[in-house]
């Protein structure tokens, strides 16, 4: 049971250093799965859309981006 558990733990770190390279890239940002009530705001001011419409615009591209 030791080995299978030892395997698991080997399995987070590699995602974990996969991670930690991706946030090394350039145009590359930690974001929220859910929009802040600031960040609906801003979107409704550049885009002169409602905040609903943020909302699912927020939504696309982290599904765009396979964060979804």
């Amino acid at each position: 049971m030791g080995e299978s558990l030892s395997f698991r733990e080997g399995q987070r770190l590699e995602k974990a250093l996969d991670l930690v390279e991706k946030l090394g890239r350039e145009n590359t940002a930690i974001v929220p799965l859910q929009p802040s009530n600031n960040m609906l705001a801003a979107a409704m001011l550049a885009a002169d859309i409602s905040p609903e419409r943020a909302g699912l615009v927020w939504k696309a591209m982290l599904e765009a981006a396979g964060q979804g």
